[in-house]
């Protein structure tokens, strides 16, 4: 048996000539890789001898091809072929795309001639500095001319670093004849302010939020006007100490010539992105002024019903009446004033539900509104936070931390007897019913073996209910476990605990949050030996 050549290309043809001799039947049946006929992996062969190469390269790529004699089964002849891609793939589309933004990108096949490859192509995307989703999406779909297959890329919504990716199209027939092309994914940051405008009187205060997308860097810095933290010409700035995206403006005492201020939050990533907000400043302004509220937070889940307390001037006295309106939302709430400095009213449940900015205001009965300042409502958080301190590293720095105000700031009883506080604990003794509280840790010892029971009293001047959550510092999961709570009066309650052999040794701090979501904690006050 005869070939014109020693190799094919992928999907193209050859005519293989057979030669019988001794025999008047020259005839002869067909097989390739001893498949009768052959097959789309292998290739396919018609009874007059011509060979079609599969359309995906097999492996090992080549096809041995046998022409078996019909007047002798026994006798036949083969011919092995080398089977080539004959093909080539080039990637094309935008050399950039912005982030968060699509892209078309075609992968152009450019066959031998008389050859016809699978062109089917399995899409991807990578990074040298992002993996999976961070680098964004590709559909891999197969639309787009014959030769020319398409699929639709979307950048991720923040831009990876270094900011390129790699589109590749892999093609079925070769997986190794993989092509690609990379692309510069363009950073589009974008800043948002809130609010965007707002009225101040001079001396005026108002909160300022800020958002960043499109960075990793969600971090702002704050200018008046263009100048960093301000002047006396034009107020100042101050960044909260727990959210650098929130700051309090307080409009300067003399309003500006141009009667505006402009606040701007920049982005750290690109200081270049900004928003800004205008604040319009008049002395003329009504002069009901809010100065402070009490509490300025709470956190998120926490019940409601909690008094808040407006400090400012010029309210007007509930008595004789009518007197002004505590406003949260732009909606008037029930509202008592008991001097023209001072008005209260209740925060709701709903009002606490999530974490926001709650914008608070007063107006007057002659129709005249305050100042906008915002409550904020702080997201809870899943536990206590912990800072692990060591011998070696006794101290902890640029730790951000989130603290709520109690929620009993605003209420007009004693602070000692209503904020949450752990004033002492101590060890009880189950067989005498008697609580030894003193300003010492309590130690936890641990037993030879398996678990150990173990009771503490807590005592608090506001009074600690078996209700309240109680938790340990510790590995997590916890090793040592609080099995129940009990009241002893007078504001004490015992804690009792599982103490196992196992337990880490150390200090540990012991936890308490009320209902409404206050949280105190005695720091080292147990010892676990």
């Amino acid at each position: 048996m005869t070939s014109p050549s020693s190799s094919v290309n992928l999907g193209a043809t050859v005519t293989l000539t057979p030669s019988v001799t001794g025999s008047t039947n020259t005839g002869v049946t067909w097989s390739v890789d001893q498949v009768n006929g052959g097959d789309a992996a292998v290739g396919t062969i018609t009874s007059s001898g011509i060979y079609t190469a599969p359309g995906i390269l097999p492996q090992p790529a080549t096809a041995t091809i046998t022409a078996t004699s019909v007047a002798d089964t026994s006798d036949g002849g083969s011919v092995t072929l080398t089977i080539a891609s004959g093909f080539s793939i080039v990637v094309s589309g935008p050399a950039s795309v912005d982030a968060g933004a699509g892209a078309t990108f075609q992968a152009a096949f450019s066959p031998a001639a008389g050859s016809n490859p699978n062109l089917g192509v399995t899409w991807s995307v990578s990074g040298p500095g992002c993996t999976g989703a961070a680098c964004g999406s590709i559909d891999g779909n197969n639309a787009g001319t014959a030769e020319a297959p398409e699929a639709s890329y979307t950048a991720p919504a923040i831009a990876p670093s270094p900011n390129s990716v790699v589109v590749t199209a892999t093609p079925t027939a070769e997986p190794s004849a993989a092509a690609s092309t990379t692309v510069t994914v363009n950073p589009i940051v974008q800043v948002q302010i809130s609010p965007q405008t707002i009225q101040l009187p001079t001396g005026g205060t108002t909160v300022f939020q800020a958002s960043v997308r499109g960075s990793a860097n969600t971090a702002v810095s704050w200018d008046l006007n263009g100048v960093s933290g301000g002047d006396s010409g034009v107020g100042t700035i101050t960044p909260s100490q727990s959210n650098p995206n929130q700051a309090t403006y307080r409009a300067p005492l003399i309003a500006p010539m141009a009667g505006s201020v402009a606040v701007d939050a920049r982005s750290n990533a690109d200081p270049s992105d900004l928003a800004t907000a205008t604040v319009t400043i008049a002395s003329s302004f009504s002069s009901v002024v809010i100065s402070s509220l009490a509490p300025s937070s709470a956190t998120a889940g926490a019940p409601g019903g909690i008094a808040l307390s407006v400090t400012g001037a010029t309210f007007v006295a509930s008595n004789p009446g009518p007197g002004s309106a505590i406003l949260i939302g732009g909606v008037a709430r029930a509202t008592s004033c008991d001097s023209s400095g001072d008005c209260t009213t209740s925060l709701a449940a709903a009002d606490l539900a999530t974490a926001d900015q709650l914008a608070i205001q007063v107006q007057n009965p002659d129709l005249t509104m305050s100042n906008i300042v915002s409550f904020i409502v702080v997201a809870a958080a899943a536990s206590p936070t912990q800072i692990p301190l060591t011998p070696s590293a006794p101290t902890a720095t640029n730790e951000n931390i989130v603290v709520a105000d109690l929620s009993t700031a605003g209420s007009s009883a004693p602070a000692s007897d209503v904020n949450l506080n752990l004033v002492a604990l101590g060890a009880f003794d189950t067989s005498t019913e008697t609580c030894s509280l003193g300003g010492n840790s309590v130690p936890l010892v641990r037993p030879a073996s398996g678990t150990a029971t173990q009771n503490i009293c807590a005592f608090s001047v506001s009074g600690l209910d078996p209700s309240y959550v109680y938790t340990l510092t510790g590995p997590a999961p916890a090793d040592i476990t609080i099995s129940a709570t009990a009241p002893l009066g007078l504001g004490i309650v015992q804690v009792t605990l599982l103490v196992p052999s196992t337990a880490a040794t150390g200090a540990r701090t012991l936890f308490v949050q009320s209902p409404a979501l206050d949280v105190t904690a005695a720091t080292g006050a147990l010892d676990v030996q």
